[in-house]
């Protein structure tokens, strides 16, 4: 991850408990069974691929959707096609209020949960996510880091 990427993890919402993650070394570990409950392919997010298109992966076990280096969306899959991880790193360089808020949509119409690397729940909203943002230890530092 770049320094000016925000990271988000994207779970389905139903029966969720956070409180199952585990938080080390500023990552957080999963609750592996988050996504097994909602059993979808890889289509789920065709919608996504809309906004960021298919990009190169180094694995067959995930999808990339836009720039490593930028905007993007990665989606794990199990050997059976199934998707086991989803999550979106935004890059703060970029105009990225449409891409947010076409993932927001997306969260919103597919009863999805968006977690920030705190471990809190970001609200589906375009001012929540540019405020967390805008507002991240990580914009902070670039900005600073910029101007020397």
């Amino acid at each position: 991850m770049a320094l000016w990427q925000i990271p988000f993890n994207v779970y389905p919402s139903e029966d969720l408990d956070i409180s199952k993650f585990v938080l080390s070394e500023d990552y957080f570990d999963e609750d592996e069974d988050a996504w097994k409950k909602l059993s979808v392919s890889i289509d789920y997010f065709d919608e996504i691929k809309n906004i960021l298109p298919v990009g190169k992966s180094w694995s067959q076990r995930l999808v990339i959707l836009g720039d490593i280096e930028s905007n993007v969306f990665e989606i794990g899959i199990e050997e059976d096609n199934t998707v086991s991880s989803a999550s979106f790193r935004i890059d703060f360089r970029t105009d990225f209020e449409r891409i947010v808020k076409k993932i927001i949509d997306f969260c919103i119409q597919n009863n999805l949960t968006v977690i920030n690397m705190e471990m809190n729940e970001v609200s589906l909203n375009y001012e929540t996510f540019e405020l967390a943002i805008k507002q991240n230890t990580q914009t902070e530092l670039y900005n600073r880091l910029a101007q020397n």
